[in-house]
């Protein structure tokens, strides 16, 4: 039987990953770890015994390969510090993919010609007194930590169907579908992402997901469309044409796209971009969100590439009166010419009490959760991935101590204990940041982020 299964191949199901591989990279290793955690103040206090812990992980992905997709996010400086208390090794690596010096340049307008903001060089960073911040690929974040991983941790097109937890506590059944074995483990970690199975199954009586209004598309492509201006690294466009007679005020476009050097072994630049664009409600269920439509996407389906990017292009088109003329044509062509496959599309949503409802898991059930599973939030603040990998460092110390006969389910409430208070206060704050910037108050995002005090915290290492 595995020890722990983890549900995800994203960057908080491999920095858990990283966690458990830290303690025991091969079953039996004796360690310094954390065996306890609590949010005091602004500093995680941890206290640290030598153990023997002796834990087997895997992780379990849907995607049928490790390819180039979504678009950039940052690493704010607690999570760095974050993950470089986890394994400063894997740290080092995430480290060396950081775009931030190379990104130069920025230039905020909107879709009638004005502009917002106009910088040449590279913007001051406001929080550079507090650590380091890291511009990052979404998809070389990824790849990077499944390096630190390694090939034989990681299973490949595994998507999982469904989840069974042993009413007793003594474990879990994690079945794939089709033709792939059922694996039995003593406790699962979901790391699937805002509409987590894991989740569903341990939190059953759950309320719904509140959406943002908007969808979002994130591309890359490995070159620049014709006539692209290089001029600014980073550039965004938002809409603000004028809304028809009666129409209500709502969420507005905005697309987002960075210029970044050559891959290795290339010669031109690349173009990452984003899309947020209204999106009925309504029509939720055609986005790719779902499992059946992600599953179709991952697995490279012609079909649902080319819808992916047909409902880009029209929700493009319907946010002004002249379609898509209404917007720069190189932006109509970013989105059209990208190669389907790496192309991601989900819907903002979020869940505003998300940590709270952790206290309702059973005492005994044998699975927890990290990243957007354990706490959805929009993606202003930045603080997504920091969470993610604040969470997997939080579960190693959790399971410190962990041995063969240890019932781990006490633990994976411990490490929920441990991250109740921090993560609700960041995500009630993502939350409200985004709601006011969507009434159309401007929002000094990063002055209030600084004023929370959230990146102030530092972490004992593991």
């Amino acid at each position: 039987m595995l020890d722990v299964a983890i549900v995800g191949g994203g960057p908080a199901g491999l920095a858990a990953a990283i966690a458990l591989r830290r303690a025991a990279p091969r079953l039996s290793v004796k360690v310094r770890m954390l065996v306890a955690g609590a949010w005091r103040g602004r500093r995680a206090r941890h206290s640290r015994v030598p153990t023997l812990l002796l834990v087997s992980s895997k992780v379990f992905e849907r995607a049928p390969a490790l390819t180039p997709r979504g678009a950039t996010l940052a690493l704010v400086p607690n999570g760095l510090k974050a993950l470089r208390a986890l394994d400063g090794k894997a740290a080092a690596a995430v480290e060396a993919v950081d775009l931030a010096d190379v990104v130069r340049g920025c230039r905020v307008s909107t879709t009638t010609g004005a502009t917002l903001d106009d910088s040449p060089g590279r913007r001051a960073d406001r929080t550079a007194h507090l650590g380091r911040s890291l511009t990052l690929l979404w998809h070389e974040l990824r790849d990077t930590l499944a390096g630190e991983v390694g090939p034989d941790a990681i299973a490949l097109a595994h998507g999982l169907s469904s989840l069974t937890l042993d009413t007793d506590g003594g474990g879990a059944t994690l079945e794939f579908g089709g033709e792939l074995p059922s694996v039995r483990t003593r406790a699962v970690v979901g790391a699937d992402g805002g509409r987590s199975l894991v989740r569903a199954v341990l939190l059953p009586a759950e309320g719904p997901l509140t959406y943002g209004g908007l969808a979002v598309w994130r591309g890359v492509r490995p070159s620049l469309p014709p006539g692209w201006d290089t001029s600014r690294a980073w550039q965004a466009i938002r809409d603000d044409t004028a809304l028809p007679a009666g129409a209500a005020a709502g969420p507005r476009a905005a697309f987002l796209s960075y210029v970044l050097p050559p891959a290795p072994g290339d010669s031109e630049p690349r173009l990452v971009w984003q899309l947020f664009a209204p999106w009925p409600e309504a029509r939720l269920g055609e986005l790719s969100a779902g499992v059946a439509g992600l599953a179709a996407a991952l697995a490279g389906s012609p079909g649902a590439g080319r819808a992916r990017l047909d409902r880009a292009l029209s929700a493009l088109a319907a946010t002004t009166a002249g379609g898509l003329a209404g917007w720069p044509a190189a932006v109509v062509d970013a989105v059209e010419a990208t190669d389907a496959a790496a192309v991601a599309e989900h819907p903002l949503l979020w869940r505003p009490a998300a940590v709270e409802a952790l206290d309702a898991i059973p005492p005994t059930a044998p699975a927890t959760l990290v990243g957007d599973a354990h706490a959805l939030g929009p993606p202003m603040l930045g603080q997504g991935t920091a969470q993610a990998v604040e969470g997997a460092l939080a579960l190693g110390a959790a399971l410190a101590g962990a041995g063969p006969e240890t019932d781990l389910a006490p633990r994976l409430r411990l490490y929920e204990a441990s991250r109740r208070e921090r993560a609700a206060a960041i995500l009630a704050a993502r939350i409200d940041v985004t709601e006011r910037g969507a009434r159309g108050g401007r929002v000094d995002e990063v002055g209030e982020h600084l004023a929370l005090g959230f990146m102030e915290a530092t972490f004992d290492p593991l």
